[in-house]
C-alpha cells in the first residue's frame, strides 16, 4: 500500500494500514470468496465484488469504491509527479515548471504538464477500451509500451554515454520476454 510521507507520519500509516486496511481487505476478499463458493457460476467470478454485494446497501459500497479509486488515482498522480521531479534532479528528464504547493512540506508538488500528459493519456486510455477483456489486457499492454518502447529510447537519448550495443540487449530482451510470454 502506497502513502506518501510527506502527507503522513510513519506510525500513522502503520497503525492504518494493520488496524483498518488490512482487515477492510481480508474482509472483502473472504467475502467474495464465499460468494462464488456458494454460487459455482463462471459468470458471476467476473463481477465477484459487486454481484456479492446485498441489494439494499449496493449503492452505499458502490459509492465507497468510486472514492477509493478517486484517491488512488490521487495517490498514483502523487507518486508520478515525485518520480519526475526526482528523475529531472538527477538530469535524467528535461526540466519543467514544477509548483510547491506547501512551505512546510516539500514533497508536495504539482507539475502542470504533466497533469496535462496524464489526463490525454487516461483519455485516449479510457475511449480505446471496448470489452473488458480489453481492460484485463490492459496491464501486459502497458508493461510492453514502457519496457519496450518508451524506456531504451528515453534511456538513450538522456544517457550519452551508452553504447549502441547495450542499447540492442536491452531492447532484445524485453522483446524475448515478450514473445515467450505470448507463446506460454
Amino acid at each position: 500500500m502506497f502513502a506518501d510521507l510527506c502527507y503522513f507520519p510513519v506510525r500513522s500509516v502503520q497503525l492504518t494500514f494493520v488496524f483498518l486496511v488490512l482487515p477492510c481487505l481480508l474482509l472483502g476478499y473472504l467475502g467474495q470468496a464465499a460468494y462464488l463458493m456458494e454460487h459455482h457460476s463462471v459468470d458471476l467470478a467476473e463481477q465477484a465484488f459487486f454481484t456479492s454485494v446485498p441489494s439494499g446497501v449496493f449503492w452505499p459500497v458502490f459509492l465507497v469504491a468510486n472514492l477509493a479509486a478517486l484517491i488512488a488515482s490521487r495517490t498514483m498522480t502523487t507518486a508520478t509527479f515525485s518520480c519526475i521531479k526526482q528523475s529531472t534532479a538527477l538530469g535524467c528528464f528535461p526540466r519543467l515548471k514544477i509548483v510547491h504547493t506547501s512551505r512546510k512540506f516539500m514533497g508536495q508538488i504539482y507539475i502542470p504538464v504533466i497533469n496535462w500528459f496524464l489526463l490525454v493519456a487516461c483519455l485516449v486510455l479510457v475511449c480505446s477500451i471496448s470489452s473488458i477483456t480489453e481492460i484485463g489486457n490492459a496491464y501486459g499492454n502497458a508493461y510492453f509500451l514502457v519496457r519496450v518502447e518508451f524506456f531504451p529510447s528515453i534511456l538513450i537519448s538522456t544517457v550519452h554515454q551508452l553504447s549502441s550495443l547495450l542499447f540492442v540487449s536491452i531492447l532484445f530482451n524485453d522483446v524475448m520476454n515478450v514473445l515467450k510470454k505470448k507463446s506460454e
